[in-house]
């Protein structure tokens, strides 16, 4: 039996098992993303990032890391293995100074507050980056950890992040009422998987909808933890990537990504709730 795991690589990248792909790997850069609406919604996810991963030089940061070839020794030809495998998780921008994430993501909340700052724009321009430059006014600190509630047997792992000060140069996402929410809904996963630039994956839907979360065959790595899950055709928020399948599988001195067929998705995607008063 295949094993869940979280999503996430906090702490040096301790956690580095989880995810997969179901059918076509779907993830794209989101320069190589033709959708109008997810490149738009793309914009108001952010990487949490360690501090001693950015260089700042003058006005803008330089952002590195160990590449995603080296990190998990893929085979030649693996998708996006020269790029940087910088993040610790992902998330949301979903109120002007307001990330929702994992709660998971916060294990140690004080500590992630101090080594890890948020950072919206951490995207590659070309499929070989090795590192990633962003203006400095696109990094922010975490002021405070408003809300964290995590009850992984019962599909619950929320957290609202205020940062340090307002992002007024893009939209921030819209929750979909739980009500609206259905079985087969199309999804589209925007995150960090393993660490990397954003990447934009869809062609995924709802597979099965239970009482505080649901589970779909979005196209999720170890990093995506925290991610943005949205409705494929109306760009609404629906949830908060948790905790999935293996990635790789290893095959002598090299891995290759794991897939799976698309009714064998088995990743849990958390329902945004009682979050009103922590994000408005």
């Amino acid at each position: 039996m295949i094993q869940l795991f979280l999503l996430t690589l906090i702490n040096t990248h301790l956690w580095a098992s989880t995810q997969a792909v179901y059918g076509e790997d779907n993830r794209k850069d989101v320069f190589a993303e033709t959708n109008n609406l997810w490149v738009e919604l793309s914009l108001s996810t952010a990487a949490l990032i360690e501090r001693k991963n950015i260089k700042i030089q003058g006005d803008i940061a330089i952002i590195s890391a160990k590449s995603l070839g080296d990190m998990y020794r893929l085979c030649p030809g693996e998708k996006f293995s020269k790029q940087p495998t910088a993040a610790n998780c992902s998330g949301t921008l979903v109120a002007p100074d307001r990330i929702l994430t994992a709660a998971h993501c916060y294990d140690l909340p004080q500590k992630i507050c101090k080594d890890y700052v948020w950072v919206f724009d951490y995207k590659a321009t070309r499929t070989s980056d090795s590192s990633i430059t962003v203006g400095l006014d696109k990094v922010y600190d975490c002021q405070d950890v408003i809300y964290k509630e995590m009850n992984l047997k019962q599909g619950i792992d929320q957290a609202v992040i205020k940062l340090n000060r307002p992002v007024l140069d893009r939209n921030f996402a819209k929750l979909k009422s739980r009500d609206n929410i259905k079985l087969n809904d199309p999804l589209v996963l925007i995150g960090h998987p393993s660490g990397l630039p954003t990447k934009i994956a869809g062609d995924a839907y709802i597979l099965k909808l239970l009482k505080n979360s649901f589970v779909s065959n979005v196209d999720a790595f170890s990093v995506n933890s925290g991610s943005g899950v949205f409705n494929a055709l109306d760009g609404q928020y629906v949830g908060i990537l948790s905790s999935g399948r293996q990635d790789y599988d290893g095959h002598g001195t090299c891995t290759t990504t794991t897939k799976y067929n698309m009714v064998e998705g088995n990743e849990t995607v958390v329902l945004p709730q009682n979050l009103e008063a922590f994000i408005n």
